[in-house]
């Protein structure tokens, strides 16, 4: 697969922007807590990462061979690869927070479960703020394009525009605004933003000394999320019918049999197994 160098660029900006983030938090010990310039800077760096991703995602499926391929094969309109693409990048953004909530877990939650903290915590409180607005973007920039496919779709199957005068056609349609997106989709708009605000200040300030054993089983929640984005990509895709639909299924199925477990870390003493 060949990719161009303004490719090679969008994949440059999100693994060294991962590996900067990486490197910011490392030389903290276990219990630090994260500084504000820090935080910032993390949280820059996240907003490097996410959208350097999904454009690197979009590029892949609308400007390489292997991506006409697949459009093909699957009659995926942009739109529909655009919205595969914000889903891998929920799915990625998913299993880093899995990864932090399983430090959490195997350290505070063995310790002092209401004074012991881990730094990844806030580190990635302060990272992975930046994915809840980035996608708000996301999304937003799907469902505009969502919204000339099926313009596009309507004028090639319905009866040609009728001219204006001078012989004129219709001009094309205007992208819907931001706030018609906000009337399309509240709830998960009011998510984000009450995760991506409220959740991230619980996490950096509100808990003051308190321990972030529960945050952790907080962050391990988000391993039901790749699952649900291979739902909706499989979905796209036209195979609702598969075998990997119905497994992918039954996995959503004992996840939400496993958090119900999560939802009740341990209350008290010095040392826990951490089980899933």
């Amino acid at each position: 697969m060949q990719l161009g160098a303004g490719m090679w660029a969008q994949a440059a900006a999100a693994a060294g922007s991962l590996l900067a983030a990486t490197a910011t938090v490392l030389a903290l010990d276990n219990e630090d807590r994260v500084s504000i310039p820090r935080g910032l800077c993390l949280t820059a760096l996240g907003f490097v990462f996410f959208p350097s991703l999904f454009s690197l995602s979009n590029n892949i499926g609308l400007r390489t061979p292997l991506g006409d391929r697949l459009r093909q094969k699957y009659s995926l309109s942009v739109g529909d690869v655009m919205d595969i693409n914000n889903k891998l990048v929920s799915a990625v953004q998913a299993l880093l927070c899995v990864v932090t909530g399983a430090v959490v877990c195997l350290y505070s939650c063995s310790r002092d479960v209401v004074r012991t903290s881990h730094y990844m915590s806030e580190a990635y409180a302060w990272f992975g703020a930046a994915y809840f607005f980035y996608d708000i973007w996301s999304m937003y920039t799907v469902y505009v394009q969502q919204c000339f496919d099926k313009s596009s779709s309507a004028n090639q199957n319905g009866p040609p525009s009728a001219p204006r005068g001078g012989g004129d056609l219709s001009p094309p349609p205007r992208a819907p605004s931001f706030f018609a997106y906000c009337r399309h989709d509240p709830v998960i708009l009011l998510h984000h933003v009450f995760i991506g605000g409220f959740g991230f200040a619980v996490i950096v300030h509100l808990r003051g000394d308190l321990g972030d054993c529960v945050f952790g089983f907080a962050y391990l929640m988000e391993l039901s999320t790749p699952f649900v984005s291979l739902r909706g990509v499989l979905s796209r895709v036209r195979q609702k019918s598969s075998p990997l639909y119905v497994v992918n299924g039954l996995v959503m199925r004992l996840h939400s049999a496993c958090a119900a477990c999560w939802r009740c870390p341990p209350r008290s003493g010095s040392t826990h197994d951490i089980r899933r």
